[in-house]
């Protein structure tokens, strides 16, 4: 590498949304790292560590939402606890600009009685709209747990199922099928029906099963930070992250296993995966790769459009049907999608991920490359939320599945850095 394209990398490191710069003494050597080990250098006194800021537990949408994505979070979050038999789920028309709640209407007069409840524990109840429901989430939960149970089974039907999950403003359960045919597709909606009910479903053909978004995507990054593995993958950075007392990377877990040493082109070494929860009925497809040595600068800004930045001001608290999303990654910069699909159990890679979320756009909106770039839901130019992590796409790139990272929070004890931001960025 020559002087000049060092120096071109460095300026536009300093100019991207999540920094980790690690102070070099010499000119660096490798991809990789520098002729400084930056977990042994001494650090002097400007070179102190930036602490973590304390670890925050959200326990509802942010202020700062639309009206009716607080007003739908809110239901969802007071239906689930308290009217679990008859709350049949919320989401929002950002349209219509409505947010709208289901309730099963059994026994009588169940949805007069549940606005009610509702409209007094929600923020914005003027935004809301309530429909009646057939079926509870309660009772489609339970329908999609008995359904990935008996995939196999299914599969010697000749059906292969790759995810389900709510189709909250149908009341019904969306259920993906590998199908390249309308006659497959209709035998697969009977076979389903049969088994489970055609009132609680609708099936959906998709061509593959979902593929991992992570295939041979390099420099130069665009949308989320480049990051290069030295297992050979390339992948995008998601968040600046936290635990109660490491600065953390977080990416997909699929492109990084425990002890990976993962970098980024333009500054050398980040550091090696310490955590990874890309397993059989985890919540998350996420890894986090522990900030090592000193000098470094972290920030609460992302990379949208290369090379504009938006500040990370909140972390999204449901997942909601409906809802207006982008995702930010090395290949395909910024793209956004409307969410189709919530809680949805996905099959992808051989692991079965639960609680995922689909959301739908243009083809090519999701590439290889992408995986481990941030999902969030725009609030204006400079000002976003965090929602997700990039984790697969369908054959052409038009479905985009990713992590809800509120769930990182108490499963990995990570939380997103939205609240810190030291550098002049």
């Amino acid at each position: 590498m020559n002087m000049n394209m060092l120096l071109t990398r460095i300026h536009r490191a300093l100019g991207s949304s999540i920094r980790v710069l690690v102070v070099l003494s010499v000119l660096m050597v490798s991809l990789f790292g520098s002729a400084v080990d930056a977990a042994t250098a001494t650090p002097t006194p400007s070179q102190q560590r930036i602490p973590v800021p304390p670890f925050q537990q959200i326990t509802k949408e942010s202020d700062k939402a639309p009206a009716i994505v607080q007003a739908a979070a809110d239901a969802t979050d007071y239906g689930s606890k308290v009217l679990e038999d008859n709350f049949g789920g919320a989401w929002v028309d950002q349209k219509a600009n409505v947010a709208h709640v289901l309730v099963k209407d059994t026994p009588t007069n169940a949805v007069a009685n549940a606005s009610l409840a509702i409209g007094k524990n929600i923020r914005h109840p003027e935004t809301v709209v309530y429909d009646r429901a057939q079926f509870s989430r309660k009772e489609l939960r339970a329908i999609q747990d008995k359904i990935i149970a008996d995939r196999a089974m299914i599969a010697s039907k000749g059906t292969n199922v790759v995810a389900v999950g709510e189709k909250t403003d149908a009341n019904k359960l969306l259920v993906q099928v590998v199908s390249s045919s309308v006659t497959t597709t209709s035998a697969a909606t009977t076979t389903l029906g049969q088994l489970y009910g055609s009132n609680a479903l609708v099936v959906q053909a998709v061509a593959s099963a979902p593929e991992l978004a992570d295939r041979n995507a390099g420099y130069p990054y665009r949308g989320g930070y480049s990051l290069n593995g030295t297992n050979g993958e390339n992948c995008t950075l998601g968040f600046v992250g936290y635990t109660a007392t490491q600065w953390e990377i977080i990416t997909a877990g699929h492109c990084y296993d425990v002890g990976i040493t993962v970098g980024h082109p333009g500054i050398g070494v980040i550091g090696n995966v310490a955590i990874n929860d890309y397993r059989t009925n985890s919540r998350v497809d996420i890894a986090a790769i522990p900030i090592t040595g000193y000098g470094y600068e972290i920030s609460k800004t992302l990379i949208r459009n290369d090379p504009s930045l938006a500040n990370v001001d909140s972390v999204e608290y449901q997942q909601l049907y409906g809802k207006f999303v982008c995702k930010s990654g090395v290949v395909t910069n910024q793209t956004c999608l409307s969410v189709t699909t919530v809680h949805t159990t996905v099959v992808a890679g051989g692991v079965t991920l639960t609680d995922q979320i689909i959301a739908s756009g243009s083809a090519g909106a999701v590439m290889g490359g992408d995986s481990g770039g941030p999902v969030y839901m725009p609030y204006g130019q400079a000002s976003v939320s965090a929602e997700g992590i990039v984790s697969a796409k369908n054959a052409d790139g038009g479905l985009l599945y990713y992590s809800f990272i509120y769930n990182a929070i108490p499963d990995d004890g990570l939380n997103v850095n939205y609240t810190l931001n030291p550098c002049s960025c």
